[in-house]
């Protein structure tokens, strides 16, 4: 596996669905001026936890190979 941080033997296989779908619900965008700071964070955090999952998910799919 390398170098990597992520250390897939801690991770339950992770399905491609399941990462579409999280993109479709927690899409990268822009905050909107009406957010607060506190909404922000929390989105930047559901945001990056989709991001660590896909990186997961590409990790276990590439080290197979």
């Amino acid at each position: 596996m390398g170098t990597s941080m992520i250390n897939e033997e801690l991770w339950p296989p992770i399905d491609e669905v399941l990462i579409k779908k999280l993109k479709e619900v927690f899409p990268e965008r822009c905050p909107s001026l009406d957010m607060s700071e506190r909404e922000i964070w929390r989105y930047v955090g559901q945001v990056e936890m989709v991001r660590m999952l896909e990186a997961v998910y590409i990790e276990q799919n590439t080290a197979e190979e």
